[in-house]
């Protein structure tokens, strides 16, 4: 199974992408986690694919994060209006920390708000590599009714809900086609001593061996190309999903890539976690992505027997499955597994650096509606804070109430849906309570003595209590000296 993960900003049509390309040859089947990664699994050209679809708020950058980690490529969905296109730089710097081979893909082209040449220039300001597009648009007055492709120099005119249909290039897009295949070009050779050779011998390189040397330097993560469509109309998925069967890297790859990243012996590193989940009835469910050979329902992974294999599409655990390198699978009973994670057979290795997630930016007390759960809550959230490791939980000073830092309002509204579907736990939410404090300025010092004869031995207790300023930085420090008694 071959895997990629498609992410980018809110409202840029992410989740209809995935649902065109796993319709393309036949139907998709889909799963869902409560917090709102979506897996579709299709087949395409007689294998088989697993998209990942992460969620688009930036409070859920976490999620994408992990599911980058047990990718072979990702796909970056932005918008056509350039002033929308630089959201996705929050994704497009965490794309570029995995080190994971990136498709950008201009989505809804057939609502152009800008110009493709501008969306680019705005997003080149905050990656590291280089842009390159692989298409121009056709254009009919305001109107893009088709694409170029710029290696193969074929042109294609969209149809709605159909295959596009190949066109000979129009004359009012040739000049713009010639000056973007020059400049592609020109990019490629700095990666192709070939390429260079033929260029500066003026002759004409076959297409073949450009898409050769595309899908390498792809693989290789020295470039990012650029494509164009409508998901929504059904234009450019072909095109983007071929790119992605010729030139995203096998599962090998990453392998290498995670061992490298995590310190790992390659030949040891056996899977990845990558997202975690609690169901009701069920418990924590953790999904992996195997990477090696000899998992199986209990066999040792992370230290410990693995729990029960289960199918994505309907839940159902079947311990005949042997999952190949490649393929994603959702395991129960086998809390033992954090998330996210590197795995051999032996040990839970801790992920790379680049998975941690961006720092809370909500404080909230949550309060439970019925007393009775406050027991309760305070272990449910620990629970949660296992499988999302954006959510912080900690005690409010004074109170002792469950504090919990959220990454934004609807990271914490995810957080109390969960806690009422899964565990049943009504919450309200509110404020921290604001504390005062006087800085202590200079020493003081307090005696007390305590006497009380009630009959036999009596009460009698000589307490000083001592306070002085304390060095900066230090916080508050107590100790206590007991003598007698």
């Amino acid at each position: 199974m071959r895997c990629f993960t498609v992410l980018g900003p809110s409202q840029t049509g992410k989740s209809t992408v995935v649902e065109k390309l796993g319709s393309l040859e036949g139907a998709p089947r889909k799963s869902s986690s409560p917090y709102g990664l979506n897996l579709t699994e299709f087949t395409f050209g007689n294998e088989a694919w697993c998209a990942l679809d992460a969620p688009g708020p930036n409070e859920a950058l976490a999620h994408a994060q992990h599911a980058l980690l047990a990718s072979d490529a990702c796909i970056l969905c932005v918008s056509s209006a350039p002033e929308e296109a630089v959201l996705a730089a929050p994704y497009l710097r965490a794309i570029e920390a995995s080190e994971s081979p990136c498709i950008l893909f201009v989505n809804r082209m057939d609502e152009p708000r800008g110009r493709l040449r501008d969306v680019i220039a705005a997003l080149q300001d905050y990656a590291n590599h280089t842009l390159l597009l692989r298409q121009v648009p056709i254009r009919e007055g305001d109107r893009i009714v088709g694409s170029c492709d710029l290696i193969s120099e074929r042109a294609w005119r969209y149809r709605e809900g159909q295959t596009s249909a190949l066109i000979a290039i129009p004359e009012s897009a040739a000049e713009r086609e010639h000056e973007a295949r020059t400049e592609l070009l020109e990019h490629l050779s700095e990666f192709d001593d070939w390429l260079l050779e033929e260029l500066i011998e003026d002759r004409e390189p076959p297409s073949d061996a450009l898409y050769a040397i595309s899908s390498r330097i792809l693989r290789e993560n020295r470039i990012i190309p650029v494509l164009i469509g409508a998901a929504s109309h059904g234009n450019g998925m072909m095109r983007l999903m071929k790119a992605l069967r010729h030139e995203a890297p096998p599962v090998a790859v990453l392998r290498q890539r995670l061992a490298r990243a995590g310190n790992v012996d390659e030949n040891k590193l056996t899977a990845v976690s990558f997202h975690a989940y609690h169901r009701q009835n069920v418990g924590k469910t953790v999904l992996v992505r195997a990477l090696g050979e000899g998992l199986r329902q209990g066999a040792s992974l992370g230290g410990s027997s693995l729990g029960a294999v289960q199918n994505l599409a309907n839940g159902r655990s079947n311990s005949a499955v042997v999952p190949a390198p490649g393929d994603v699978f959702a395991t129960v009973k086998s809390d033992h597994l954090s998330v996210p994670s590197l795995l051999t057979h032996a040990a839970v290795v801790a992920p790379p650096e680049w998975t941690e997630p961006p720092t809370p930016m909500l404080e909230r007390i949550l309060v439970p509606v019925s007393e009775r759960d406050e027991n309760k809550l305070s272990e449910t959230l620990a629970k949660l804070s296992e499988t999302d490791r954006g959510l912080k939980v900690l005690q409010e000073e004074g109170t002792g109430a469950q504090l919990v830092r959220a990454q934004g309002p609807v990271h914490l509204r995810d957080l109390c849906r969960t806690l009422s579907d899964v565990f049943h736990i009504d919450v309200t939410d509110r404020m921290p309570s604001r504390i005062y404090r006087e800085t202590i300025a200079k020493p003081s010092e307090v005696h007390y003595r305590h006497r009380k004869q009630t009959g036999g031995a009596g009460q009698f207790a000589d307490v000083k209590l001592s306070i002085r300023p304390n060095e900066r930085g230090r916080g508050f420090t107590f100790s206590e000296t007991v003598k007698g008694g």
